[in-house]
């Protein structure tokens, strides 16, 4: 891609909130980013998407790479994949234990693997996935919790690792997820959020960023958490300004189920110049 004057285009997750608003909101959206299988059905055929997890809506986890070449093998998937190709495959970028107990955050019930094993695992999977798919394959960066289950997969030293041993992987940025990993790593405020994220992101590999999402975190018992996705603020405006103009850059996805028309409304100029 690596082509600074190439327009970049605008995006918003499926949800039953998006039907709704779609008639209002169409000439606004370039692309449409799905997360479960099962919606790929309810796609208008002049939809361009992205494809980004699994069945019911669960995250693979790149640690099992058995299972995600079992996964995608699944006549459901190469089925649909065929039919309705979408533009880019991607992931969660984690996780560090095997099983998990789901959770408003999922927390894992068996041991955690070592750094090394991990980006071993991790790029078993990925090297899968990039000969499998005929469209870009990335991975996105995930919001820290400190409950086990996101121990060093959030660190920028370790997305930088996994990345360069993985060069024909993207990066899919997600702000609000970068947001609370900086406070959270960096032990900071949270109204100290929009410096924090800006020197989190600068230890990234930006120049790999194929799509970023944008909605903005929760305050929450004075803790920052992605858990709801609300709509954006200042602040996830002001860190998107100084990401338009990354190489790689192609798609920015709203990824928010209120407020979408008026959202757009503030993206479009901001995203498209227009």
């Amino acid at each position: 891609m690596d082509d600074r004057m190439k327009q970049k285009r605008l995006g918003v997750s499926f949800s039953p909130e998006l039907m709704e608003a779609w008639k209002n909101i169409q000439d606004y959206v370039d692309v449409v980013e799905i997360s479960n299988i099962s919606d790929l059905y309810d796609i208008k055929e002049n939809w361009t998407y992205h494809f980004t997890r699994t069945k019911n809506g669960e995250a693979v986890n790149l640690l099992k790479p058995e299972a995600i070449k079992k996964h995608f093998n699944r006549e459901e998937i190469k089925n649909v994949l065929n039919k309705k190709s979408p533009e880019i495959v991607s992931l969660h970028l984690g996780y560090p234990a095997e099983v998990f107990k789901k959770g408003v955050y999922d927390y894992p019930i068996s041991e955690n693997v070592g750094r090394s094993e991990a980006i071993e695992k991790f790029s078993e999977s990925l090297d899968y996935l990039t000969e499998f798919s005929e469209v870009p394959v990335a991975v996105e960066n995930l919001d820290y919790y400190g409950n086990g289950a996101y121990e060093y997969i959030c660190e920028p030293e370790f997305i930088n690792e996994l990345l360069n041993k993985n060069k024909d992987v993207y990066l899919l940025l997600d702000i609000s997820h970068a947001e609370v990993s900086a406070v959270e790593l960096g032990d900071e405020i949270p109204e100290n959020r929009l410096e924090t994220t800006r020197k989190y992101l600068d230890k990234l590999p930006l120049e790999r960023v194929i799509e970023i999402h944008i909605n903005s975190p929760i305050l929450k018992n004075n803790k920052l958490m992605d858990t709801y996705h609300l709509p954006i603020t200042d602040v996830e405006v002001a860190i998107l300004k100084n990401l338009l103009d990354l190489p790689n850059l192609d798609v920015v996805n709203l990824e928010c189920k209120e407020k979408i028309f008026e959202q757009l409304k503030e993206l479009v100029p901001l995203v498209k110049g227009k």
